[in-house]
């Protein structure tokens, strides 16, 4: 079976609207790591993988830096930040 080469073209509005979509979710979920702190914790702590909150310390350092990184993953992200992959 022979395949041809085909492209797909996406518009750049398109890619730019998905992006945006895409970063307000990791944005809106480091702001529940901030502000539901104890009821983050409190999922971990009652999941049935809950030693892993403990790797950093306590689970609360765990909730805070995984916000930390969320927030900062979903701004460059907005930003368009590191949009194509090293050659």
């Amino acid at each position: 079976m022979k395949f041809q080469d085909q492209t797909l073209e996406v518009s750049y509005k398109s890619v730019v609207i998905l992006r945006i979509m895409l970063s307000l979710i990791f944005i809106i979920a480091s702001t529940n790591h901030f502000l539901n702190t104890e009821k983050t914790v409190s999922r971990i702590e009652n999941s049935s993988m809950g030693f892993i909150g403990n790797i950093l310390g306590t689970p609360e350092i765990a909730v805070i830096l995984s916000g930390i990184v969320m927030l900062i993953a979903g701004i460059s992200l907005l930003l368009g930040l590191k949009r194509k992959w090293p050659q």
